[in-house]
């Protein structure tokens, strides 16, 4: 029981881990793409399209303190006893 547990907690954190790196591996290729012409000298840059690429950064940020540092916010162990309490509110109903 305890490895199929920690199999599935091993395969929830890998999916975690791949979503992060496609969305970082996205955010870097756009942000390649919106950089391009204006070093390039064929646009100007634009003061929204900065403000969006800080904001999605910012998001991307979010998104990897989310998967490298969990406990941060929440606290060790939250997703088990949270779970806990679900179950033993569910077994009472």
């Amino acid at each position: 029981m305890t490895s199929d547990l920690s199999y599935q907690r091993a395969k929830k954190k890998a999916r975690r881990l791949r979503g992060f790196y496609i969305h970082l591996q996205v955010y870097i290729l756009v942000q390649i793409a919106l950089w391009i012409p204006p070093i390039l000298g064929i646009t100007q840059g634009d003061i929204n399209s900065v403000w969006g690429m800080g904001l999605w950064g910012l998001g991307v940020l979010a998104h990897g303190c989310s998967i490298f540092i969990p406990n941060f916010v929440l606290g060790k162990n939250w997703e088990e006893k949270k779970m806990e309490q679900l179950l033993n509110k569910n077994q009472k109903n």
